[in-house]
């Protein structure tokens, strides 16, 4: 992986961090709240690629680890007890927003599930993420490669449509048909 710099403002800077063969795979955005004086952890901007160099997972995290392993505990404690109203790694070290791709052998984005989720509370008492949704789409295509269809379900949760049949650069028509029922 290449550093390529930084670009900062008075607010915010970016740190454009992970390349990969050339490969643009994510960077962080150091900010502070500078409202009331308190440090707090970089935003990290995660993208995972398939053997093909194509993004199959985009990951935003609003907590820093060591290492990018969260069993290590959070880079800065302060923020992630203010981020989490008292620091819980079963909680607090997933990501803010989560995004799953399933490709087919064309390249072609065939799945999609879609996790947004920051730790709540209520007055003082965790709440469940389950208030969160879980978006899923999913897409057939045509002979020629146009669209054919689209499928899209939202559940709370952790919930989301059973894809673990889905096998990447494998999936055909009828194995979406069998999922978007």
């Amino acid at each position: 992986m290449t550093d390529r710099g930084s670009r900062s403002s008075s607010r915010v800077s970016s740190h454009y961090h992970k390349y990969t063969g050339g490969i643009y795979r994510g960077r962080k955005h150091d900010w502070s709240n500078r409202a009331n004086g308190f440090p707090t952890d970089p935003m990290v901007f995660d993208r995972n690629l398939d053997g093909f160099g194509r993004p199959i997972e985009w990951k935003v995290n609003a907590l820093a680890f060591p290492n990018n392993d969260p069993s290590n505990g959070p880079s800065n404690e302060d923020w992630a007890d203010v981020y989490c109203d008292g620091y819980d790694s079963s909680r607090c070290a997933k990501p803010l927003m989560k995004i799953s791709a399933i490709r087919d052998v064309l390249g072609r984005v065939r799945s999609v599930n879609t996790r947004f989720g920051h730790p709540m509370n209520n007055n003082g008492q965790q709440v469940d993420d389950e208030l969160h949704e879980n978006r899923w789409r999913g897409y057939t295509y045509a002979k020629h490669g146009f669209l054919k269809r689209a499928w899209e379900k939202d559940e709370k949760g952790y919930s989301p449509v059973d894809t673990h049949t889905l096998i990447p650069n494998a999936i055909t028509n009828t194995d979406l048909n069998d999922v978007g029922k």
